[in-house]
């Protein structure tokens, strides 16, 4: 049995939202790429299916984690649902646009950076 102090430090160490919150991504991570292979390799479910049942399933477990875990919420849960979906929506999109402004980034840096290369080292102009 460990010390009572290493017992106290996991204690006061769990109770830290944060960390709570990175133990639910890391859980939902682990889901979402293990959930649709499952699904479909040991379950012979299509994967199209396997993607969307666990796109469905993955959801419910960030929700259910997210307001008992790592935000211990006791308030009635249907209106907190929808703000959850509708907050997901939203973040789904910022991270889509944050997607586009990196690929842009990325594809100028690309053209700067096999321009100057090319100009100096492959053709020598």
């Amino acid at each position: 049995m460990p010390p009572i102090d290493q017992v106290r430090s996991y204690d006061s160490w769990l109770r830290k939202q944060p960390v709570r919150y990175l133990l639910a991504t890391v859980l939902s991570a682990i889901l979402s790429f293990c959930l649709p292979v499952v699904l479909h390799e040991l379950a012979k479910i299509t994967e199209e299916a396997s993607v969307a049942i666990s796109l469905g399933v993955v959801f419910l477990v960030n929700f259910v984690t997210v307001r008992v875990f790592v935000f211990r919420s006791k308030a009635p849960p249907m209106f907190q649902f929808v703000k959850f979906a509708a907050s997901s929506v939203l973040f789904r999109f910022a991270e889509y646009l944050m997607f586009l402004v990196a690929l842009l980034l990325a594809l100028t840096v690309s053209f700067v950076t096999k321009f100057f290369f090319q100009r100096t080292y492959v053709f020598r102009v």
